[in-house]
C-alpha cells in the first residue's frame, strides 16, 4: 500500500497526466489556429503592400506629368526638340514595370521565433 505522501504524489500524477491527454489536443489545434493565422496576415500585408504600390502607379499616371514621363520611359517619346538615345544592357529587367513583382503567397511564412520553433516541435506543426 501506498503511504500519504505516496498516494498524493500518485494523485497528483494520475490528475496531471490526465490533463494532459485530454488538453492536449485542443493547445495543438488552438496553437495551429495561431499559426496559420499569422501567416494569413502575412499573406494580407504583402498583398496590401501590392495594393499600394499598384495604387502609387496608378495616381502618378493620373497626371500630365505622369504620363509624359511614362511615354518616354515606355515608348521612348520626345518632345519637339528633343534628342533622345537608345540605351540597351543598362541592367533593366525588360519588363518597363516600376511595379515590385507580385506576391508570391505559398512563399510567405508565419513569423517566427525562438519560441515558435519550440512549439512547432511541441504540437508537430509544419508550414
Amino acid at each position: 500500500m501506498l503511504t500519504g505522501a505516496k498516494r498524493v504524489a500518485a494523485i497528483v500524477a494520475i490528475v496531471v497526466l490526465l490533463a494532459i491527454v485530454i488538453l492536449y489536443p485542443v493547445g495543438r489545434t488552438y496553437y495551429q489556429t495561431i499559426r496559420d493565422e499569422q501567416r494569413t496576415q502575412a499573406q494580407v500585408d504583402a498583398v496590401q503592400a501590392y495594393n499600394d504600390a499598384i495604387s502609387a502607379e496608378n495616381d502618378s499616371l493620373n497626371t500630365d506629368e505622369g504620363v509624359e514621363a511614362e511615354a518616354r520611359a515606355e515608348y521612348g517619346w520626345v518632345e519637339k526638340g528633343d534628342q533622345s538615345a537608345l540605351v540597351t544592357n543598362a541592367g533593366d529587367n525588360g519588363s518597363g514595370s516600376k511595379l515590385p513583382a507580385q506576391p508570391d503567397l505559398e512563399s510567405i511564412k508565419a513569423p517566427q521565433t525562438w519560441y515558435y520553433s519550440l512549439l512547432d516541435a511541441v504540437f508537430f506543426v509544419s508550414e
